[in-house]
């Protein structure tokens, strides 16, 4: 599917989801920053979500919500770069 639409930030939100879902941090935090880059906001979902729960605690995603908290109005675009896996 990310080959499809790979513009899509929620392609790779679901693609993290699976990842976090076996847990398989690095995957789940690669999807995550492709997901970011393009424009995805969905902190909420991150911080709340169960899906997440394996990857929640890991350092470079704590990074990332806090970087998408700061994250200028609509339509910004913040490229990131936050961690190496």
């Amino acid at each position: 599917m990310a080959r499809i639409r790979p513009e899509s930030p929620q392609v790779y939100c679901h693609l993290a989801r699976a990842h976090a879902l076996k847990a398989d941090r690095k995957g789940a935090l690669n999807a995550l920053e492709k997901a970011v880059g393009p424009g995805f906001d969905g902190v909420a979902e991150l911080e709340s979500s169960p899906d997440f729960e394996a990857v929640r605690s890991d350092p470079a995603f704590q990074k990332m919500l806090e970087v998408l908290r700061k994250r200028p109005g609509e339509g910004s675009r913040v490229e990131l770069r936050l961690f190496q896996v």
